[in-house]
C-alpha cells in the first residue's frame, strides 16, 4: 500500500521542478537560437547546455564585457535579445542607399570639379538604348563592353551633379537616364538560361538569347541606374524619377539574380544578388530586404573558412586572387548597405572580413598561401602558380581596398593595401582620379575620406617591404629560364636593329624594337618592329618582382587568311585583348600559349612570329646601344641567362 501511494506521489512532487526544468530549457533554447544569429556556434538548438553552448556564450559574454556564470537567466536573454536586435537586418530607411555626407564631408577627397568627366557622354559615346541578345558571355559581348561604359559614365555623371553641383553633368546623366528609361532598355529581351557543361568544360548556348552572364549584367545595369538616381535627387522632377525608377526596378526584377543567395547554393560570393538588394531597399521592401540580408549572411558564415579564404571564390584555379577580392568587395558592398540602414554588421562577419582581406594580401605576397585552393580550378583552369592580378589594374577593386582603408585606417591590413596600392596603380593614383566602377556603389573617390597621400604611402611602402618580404620570385639572381623554342623557328638575320623605351609604369614597361633588312632563313622580309611588354608582380624597381615578357603583334601584320580571322582569345584570357586585335606570344609565365597561339597561324605567319621569338635575344644584343636598348637588355638578361 505505502509502495503504491509513494509510485503515485513521487510525480506529483517532481511536478514542479519538472515545469522549472522546462523553462530552463525554453531558457537555453532561445539563447541558442540568439547565438545563432549574433554569428556564434552555439551547437543544435536543442535546449540542451553542452559545450559548444557554453563556449559561445562566454565569447559574447567576453565581448560584452562581462563573464558567464553558467546558467541562462532572464538577464542574460535580455542581453542576448538586445544585441541580435543591433544586428538584425531591418530596413530602417527605405529609398536610402548611401550616406551622402560622405562626399560632401570629405569634398570627395579633395578633387576639384574639373577633375570629375572628360570624356563624351551621350548617344555619340554610347548606345542610346542597350539589349542583351548578343548571344555572347560576358567577357566577349561587344554590347556588355557599351553597357559597363554607360554604367560608369553614367556613376561619374551623377556623382558631379549631386556630390558638387556640376549641371552640364547633371544634364548629361539626366538626358541618358531617361532616353534608357522611356524605351525600356532590355526589357523586351527573352530570358534563356541555358549553360553546356560544367567547371572548366562549360560553355555558353550560341543560340541564347540572354545568356547566364549578360543577364547579370542585365540586372547590374539596373542596380546602377537605382544608385544613380539616388545621388541625382532632386536634380530629377517627381515623373523623371518615377519614371526611371520603374524602368530600373522592371529591369533589376526580370534578371533575379538573387535566387543562389537565397537558397545558398551559390558559387561563392559574388554581386549577382546586389542589384536585387538595392531594389528592395528602393521599393521600401522591407521583408524582401531581411530576408535577403539574412541569406547573405548565412552564405558568408558558409563560406569563409577558419584561413579567411572565401570558398568557391579562392578556388578558381589562377584567378583564385582575383575572385578572393570580388568576394571582399561583395561584403564590404553588403555592410555598407546594412549600416546605411542603421543596422550593426554581426561582428563574426566583420572578423570575418578582416582575415579574408588578410589572406588576400598574404597570397598576394606568397603564391604558397592561395595554391592550395587555387588548384582545385573550380569554374576555372590553372592551379594557382600564374595568378591574374587584375586586382592591381581595376577600380572596381579600388572601390573595396579605399574602402576598408578608410573604415579601418590605422589597421595592419590598411597600412598593406596602401603598400599595394602606392606601386601598382596604374590609374596614376587612386588618389587624384574619379574612378566609377561598374559593381560598385558609387566613384570611390566619394566614399568616406581615405588617406592615401604620398607620405603616408610611402611609409606603407616601406613598412611592408621591412615587415613582409615578397616571395613571389624566389631568386633575386635571375629568372634563368632560357627561351621557349619552337619546331616551326629558323634563323634569323638583319642589317640593323634598335630599341625605344615606351611607356613605363610601376609594374610594366614597353618597348619598341625596330629591325630592318630583317631575314628569316632565306626569306627577305624588310623592316619591321616588335612591340614587347615587361611585367612585374609587383614594384618594377625591383628585379625579383619581374614577371614575364609579351611580344606584342598586332593582327594586321599577319598575311594569310586563317591568321587574320583567328580568335587567338581561345588560347587564354592574356592571348590577345578582348577586341582581338593583337596577339601576344609570352617569355616566362603562360609562355605555354604559345603553341596555341602559332597553330592558330598559317605556317608562314607562325615561322615569322616563331622565328622572332627564338631570336629575341640576337636583335636585343646586337640593337644599337641607347637607353632603351640597356634596360630592356638588362630585364631580358635577368629573366633569360
Amino acid at each position: 500500500m505505502v509502495k503504491s501511494i509513494r509510485l503515485y506521489m513521487a510525480p506529483l512532487l517532481l511536478l514542479p521542478a519538472l515545469t522549472s526544468m522546462a523553462a530552463a530549457d525554453d531558457a537555453v533554447r532561445n539563447a541558442q537560437g540568439l547565438l545563432v544569429d549574433l554569428g556564434y556556434n552555439p551547437g543544435p538548438i536543442d535546449g540542451q547546455i553542452g559545450r559548444r553552448t557554453i563556449e559561445a556564450l562566454e565569447q559574447f559574454s567576453a565581448a560584452s564585457g562581462g563573464s558567464f556564470d553558467g546558467t541562462v537567466d532572464d538577464a542574460e536573454l535580455a542581453q542576448l535579445a538586445a544585441a541580435a536586435e543591433r544586428v538584425r537586418p531591418r530596413l530602417n530607411h527605405p529609398g536610402h542607399l548611401f550616406d551622402l555626407a560622405h562626399a560632401i564631408e570629405s569634398s570627395c577627397n579633395g578633387l576639384g570639379l574639373g577633375r570629375f568627366v572628360t570624356t563624351d557622354f551621350g548617344p555619340t559615346a554610347y548606345p542610346p538604348i542597350i539589349s542583351f541578345d548578343d548571344s555572347q558571355s560576358i567577357g566577349m559581348s561587344a554590347k556588355r563592353e557599351a553597357s559597363v561604359s554607360f554604367a560608369q559614365a553614367l556613376v561619374v555623371h551623377a556623382a558631379a551633379a549631386g556630390f558638387q553641383g556640376n549641371q552640364p553633368a547633371a544634364a548629361k546623366a539626366r538626358e541618358a537616364l531617361l532616353a534608357w528609361a522611356e524605351a525600356g532598355a532590355g526589357l523586351d529581351t527573352a530570358i534563356d538560361n541555358s549553360y553546356l557543361g560544367a567547371g572548366n568544360a562549360g560553355g555558353y548556348d550560341p543560340e541564347a538569347d540572354a545568356p547566364v552572364l549578360d543577364m547579370e549584367n542585365a540586372a547590374l545595369l539596373g542596380g546602377v541606374a537605382l544608385t544613380t538616381t539616388y545621388m541625382l535627387g532632386d536634380l530629377l522632377t517627381a515623373q523623371e524619377r518615377e519614371t526611371i525608377l520603374a524602368w530600373a526596378l522592371a529591369l533589376v526584377n526580370k534578371y533575379r539574380m538573387d535566387a543562389a543567395v537565397m537558397d545558398g547554393t551559390s558559387n561563392g560570393v559574388f554581386m549577382g544578388s546586389y542589384p536585387a538588394l538595392l531594389g528592395r531597399i528602393m521599393e521600401g521592401d522591407a521583408a524582401g530586404f531581411e530576408s535577403l540580408v539574412s541569406a547573405y549572411y548565412r552564405l558568408l558564415r558558409n563560406r569563409v573558412d577558419e584561413k579567411g579564404a572565401i570558398l568557391k571564390n579562392a578556388n578558381r584555379g589562377d584567378r583564385a586572387l582575383h575572385y578572393q577580392s570580388i568576394g571582399i568587395l561583395s561584403m564590404m558592398s553588403l555592410f555598407e548597405l546594412v549600416e546605411a540602414q542603421g543596422n550593426a554588421v554581426p561582428a563574426d562577419l566583420e572578423a570575418d572580413l578582416h582575415r579574408a582581406v588578410t589572406f588576400f594580401l598574404d597570397g598576394d605576397r606568397d603564391l604558397s598561401v592561395i595554391a592550395p585552393y587555387a588548384k582545385m580550378g573550380f569554374n576555372n583552369p590553372g592551379t594557382g602558380q600564374r595568378q591574374e592580378r587584375f586586382y592591381r589594374q581595376s577600380s572596381e577593386h579600388y572601390w573595396w581596398m579605399v574602402d576598408y582603408i578608410a573604415r579601418y585606417p590605422d589597421s595592419e591590413n590598411a597600412t598593406r593595401l596602401r603598400a599595394l596600392l602606392g606601386p601598382n596603380d596604374t590609374f596614376e593614383k587612386v588618389r587624384a582620379n574619379i574612378m566609377g566602377a561598374t559593381w560598385a556603389a558609387y566613384p570611390i573617390n566619394c566614399i568616406k575620406s581615405f588617406d592615401l597621400s604620398a607620405q603616408t604611402t610611402a611609409d606603407a611602402v616601406a613598412y611592408v617591404r621591412e615587415n613582409y618580404p615578397a616571395v613571389i620570385v624566389p631568386s633575386a639572381s635571375g629568372r634563368k629560364m632560357g627561351l621557349p623554342h619552337s619546331s616551326q623557328a629558323v634563323p634569323i638575320s638583319f642589317a640593323r636593329a634598335s630599341v625605344m623605351r615606351g611607356t613605363t609604369r610601376s609594374n610594366f614597361e614597353t618597348f619598341f624594337v625596330n629591325y630592318g633588312d630583317l631575314h628569316i632563313g632565306d626569306e627577305a622580309l624588310g623592316n619591321g618592329s616588335l612591340e614587347i611588354y615587361v611585367d612585374f608582380a609587383g614594384d618594377g624597381e625591383d628585379l625579383s618582382n619581374l614577371a614575364l615578357l609579351r611580344i606584342v603583334g598586332q593582327r594586321t601584320s599577319l598575311h594569310g587568311a586563317d591568321s587574320k580571322k583567328a580568335d587567338f582569345q581561345v588560347c587564354g584570357q592574356v592571348a590577345s585583348q578582348q577586341n582581338g586585335s593583337n596577339f601576344r606570344l609570352h617569355v616566362g609565365e603562360m609562355e605555354e600559349m604559345n603553341s596555341c597561339i602559332l597553330d592558330l597561324m598559317d605556317p608562314p605567319d607562325a615561322q615569322k612570329w616563331a622565328s622572332l621569338l627564338d631570336g629575341l635575344q640576337k636583335l636585343i644584343n646586337e640593337a644599337d646601344e641607347s637607353p632603351g636598348q640597356q634596360r630592356l637588355k638588362q630585364l631580358f638578361d635577368y629573366m633569360v641567362y
